[in-house]
């Protein structure tokens, strides 16, 4: 139970979910305890499992030996999201490839992707590259 404000809105706190999937709906009731008809149900499905994440490039130590110091980092996830690749957002593809060019610098480089979901989810990987002029 929650009371609504005068705007017509109301909030309601610590809602516990007891299982990965949940249907909810409201009903009013008025100071004479006359209760409306359901709301529309609302399916909410709970998801506190990290997303799977693969980099495909680079390697973890890879030594890249280019004239250009312009780098491809590659991947999927297995679920929609949003990818990360230090701090710079890649797309994802329909069947949630990335790919990004990040500039390198000579030497070691250090490469974080980072995946979360639609339910906040995070799952991190991180890489070493390191860049070589020929």
């Amino acid at each position: 139970d929650t009371i609504v404000d005068n705007t017509g809105s109301f909030t309601f706190n610590d809602v516990v979910l007891s299982s990965n999937t949940e249907t909810v709906y409201v009903k009013t009731k008025n100071d004479k305890g006359q209760e409306s008809a359901p709301s529309k149900a609302y399916t909410i499905k709970f998801d506190e499992t990290a997303p799977k994440l693969t980099v495909r490039k680079p390697e973890d130590g890879e030594k890249f030996i280019n004239a250009s110091p312009f780098y491809t980092v590659e991947g999927i996830m297995n679920e929609d999201g949003t990818i990360l690749v230090n701090d710079h957002q890649a797309s994802l593809d329909s069947d949630n490839n990335f790919r990004l060019v990040i500039s390198v610098k000579e030497g070691d480089n250090f490469i974080k992707v980072k995946a979360t979901d639609k339910a906040g989810n995070v799952a991190e990987i991180d890489r070493k590259l390191v860049y070589e002029k020929p």
